[in-house]
């Protein structure tokens, strides 16, 4: 995969993707999104029943435990390039980070990156 595929694939925001491949600029808030497993809900339907009622599915404990191992080496790697530790929301299952065009472009080519997102709502401290 090419530098500018995986730009494109895991920052999906035109604005972002383009800033990504500046040389210069200003530090943005954004929220990284590590390669974790996917939350599991299972919907059911009920005859009469106009919203479906949804489960979510436990994950195993070995699942959660490789889980925080990758939530674990992204914040690690995240801290490398970043020179400080980046802020976890749990709730959210990311993280949220200023970052440059250089630091955003090394951190779209991470394997333990999964997608960065835009921030609209929370600030890195």
């Amino acid at each position: 995969m090419s530098s500018a595929d995986s730009l494109n694939e895991k920052i999906r925001d035109k604005r972002l993707c383009q800033l990504a491949t500046e040389t210069e600029g200003e530090p943005v808030t954004v929220l990284i999104e590590p390669s974790l497993a996917p939350t599991q809900v299972e919907f059911e339907v009920r005859l009469g029943q106009a919203v479906p009622s949804r489960r979510f599915i436990e994950m195993s404990p070995e699942a959660i435990q490789a889980d925080e191992r990758k939530i674990e080496e992204t914040a690690a790697f995240l801290e490398n390039e970043l020179g400080k530790p980046p802020h976890w929301r749990r709730a959210g299952r990311v993280f949220v980070v200023d970052v440059t065009p250089q630091q955003l472009a090394a951190i779209a080519r991470s394997p333990l990156v999964r997608n960065i997102w835009p921030n609209a709502e929370w600030r890195a401290l």
